[in-house]
C-alpha cells in the first residue's frame, strides 16, 4: 500500500477516533457537573464494562442478542428483498399485494409483541418473529424505491437489444437496485435492534435488553449505561461489517 493510500485510509479513522474520545470527554464532564450517583461517568461505566467482560457475563448477553437479531434480520431482509422486487417489478403482483402490505406497514411491530408471545410462547421464536416483522417493511420499501428509480431509458435500451422480462430483471433491475437494498438492510438492522430490545425487556432471561431492564429494578444505572454502551458498540460493528461485506461482493454496483 502506498503512502497516499495509507493516508486516505488513516484520516477517516483518526477523525472517527477523535469523535469517540470527544464524546467520552463530554460524557465525563456532564457526569461531573451533574454529580449524581444515578448518572454514572464514562470512567465508571468503562470500569464495569471491563469487569463484566472479564467475568464473561457481558459476552453471554451480547451473544444471545446477536443470535436473535441476526436470525430476524436475515429472515426479514430476504423476505423484504423478494417482496420488494416482485411488487415493484410486476404490476399484477403489486395490485394484489400492495393494499395488504400498506396496511401492515402502518401497524408498529411493537403492537405484535402480545400476539406473537401468545402464539409462539416466550421463547426465541416470538422474538425472531418480532424482529423479522420490524425489518421486512424497511427493506421492502427501499427495494421498491430502487426499482422505481431505474431510468426508463435503461429499460428501453435493454428491450431494443432483444432482452426479455427475465433478462431485464436479472441484468438491469437487480443490479440497479443493489444500493437501495443495502441501504434498506442497514436501516432494517437498526430496526431489528430496536425490536430486539423491546422483546428482551418483556420476556427474556439473557440479552442486552434483559440487562438494561432488570438493572433498573436495582437502580443499577452503571449496568444500564453498560447495556446501552454495549448495544451501540455492537450495532456499530455490525453496520461496518455489513458495509464491508457488500462492498467486497457488490462493489461495482455500489460504486455505480
Amino acid at each position: 500500500m502506498s503512502d497516499s493510500s495509507a493516508l486516505r485510509l488513516g484520516r477517516p479513522a483518526a477523525i472517527g477516533l477523535i469523535s469517540i474520545v470527544g464524546g467520552l470527554v463530554l460524557w465525563q464532564a456532564a457526569a461531573a457537573a451533574f454529580d449524581n450517583v444515578l448518572f454514572p461517568s464514562a470512567t465508571d461505566t468503562l470500569q464495569i464494562f471491563f469487569a463484566q467482560a472479564l467475568s464473561g457475563e457481558l459476552w453471554i448477553h451480547i451473544g444471545a442478542s446477536l443470535a436473535r437479531v441476526f436470525a430476524g434480520w436475515a429472515a426479514g431482509g430476504l423476505l423484504g428483498v423478494v417482496l420488494g422486487l416482485l411488487i415493484a417489478s410486476f404490476r399484477p403482483v403489486r395490485d394484489f399485494f400492495e393494499p395488504t402490505i400498506q396496511f401492515l406497514r402502518f401497524v408498529p411491530a411493537i403492537a405484535w409483541i402480545t400476539p406473537f408471545t401468545i402464539w409462539a410462547g416466550v421463547g426465541e421464536v416470538s422474538k425472531v418473529m418480532l424482529i423479522t416483522y420490524g425489518v421486512t417493511f424497511m427493506v421492502m420499501l427501499n427495494t421498491m424505491t430502487g426499482v422505481f428509480a431505474i431510468a426508463p431509458n435503461k429499460l428501453r435500451a435493454a428491450r431494443c437489444f432483444g432482452a426479455g422480462h427475465a433478462h431485464i430483471f436479472l441484468y438491469v433491475t437487480l443490479p440497479a437496485t443493489v444500493p437501495f437494498i443495502v441501504t434498506g438492510l442497514r436501516i432494517g438492522l437498526g430496526n431489528g435492534f430496536m425490536m430486539l430490545i423491546a422483546a428482551e425487556m418483556l420476556a427474556s432471561d439473557e440479552g442486552l435488553g434483559f440487562l438494561i431492564f432488570t438493572s433498573r429494578l436495582y437502580m443499577a444505572t452503571d449496568l444500564i449505561f453498560l447495556g446501552i454502551l454495549a448495544l451501540g458498540t455492537v450495532g456499530l460493528i455490525c453496520d461496518y461489517g455489513i458495509q464491508a461485506v457488500f462492498k467486497r461482493g457488490f462493489g461495482r454496483y455500489l460504486r455505480a
